[in-house]
């Protein structure tokens, strides 16, 4: 019987329990192929929109975070869209980039992929680290967000 490292046993079964999701929808901290990653959960801000009725502006860009570790949509000539996403929704950063989550906790888009949503413009309706002040004008998503295309750069 060889006690030598009694704590690599106790490390592979701590590593064991944080790959193992517990079925609440919630970000995920593990990566579901291969080892564990390490995600930080992001600050996203949010509206009151929960179904229903929405605005009909198109909101899209490819998905990003800046250096504050704040989730933006990149379009044009380097312009960043930043948005409030519908009640639940939420993101992470980890090794991979930022992946987004809808409200049940479902991976709908990942850093670089262009998504596509409906909403309005509108400016900020209250103070958040990662919306601009000032009067500048913000996305309100209204809606599930939709992948139109996949892996391409960000234009941040």
């Amino acid at each position: 019987m060889n006690h030598g490292c009694p704590f690599l046993g106790s490390l592979a079964v701590v590593l064991a329990v944080v790959g193992c999701g517990d079925g609440s929808g919630s970000s995920p901290a593990a990566s579901s192929v291969g080892a564990p990653v390490l995600e930080e959960a992001v600050n996203l801000p949010t509206n009151d929109w929960a179904g229903g009725v929405s605005e009909e502006a198109l909101v899209g860009g490819t998905l990003a975070v800046d250096s504050d570790g704040c989730v933006f949509q990149g379009g044009r000539a380097g312009r960043r869209v930043y948005a409030t996403w519908p009640a639940g929704f939420s993101a992470s950063i980890g090794s991979d980039g930022v992946r987004l989550f809808d409200t049940d906790g479902v991976e709908v888009a990942t850093e670089g992929e262009t998504v596509e949503m409906s909403g309005g413009y509108h400016e900020p309706p209250e103070s958040h680290r990662c919306l601009p002040a000032g009067g500048a004008e913000i996305a309100v998503v209204q809606s599930q967000a939709t992948v139109t295309a996949r892996g391409t750069e960000t234009t941040a």
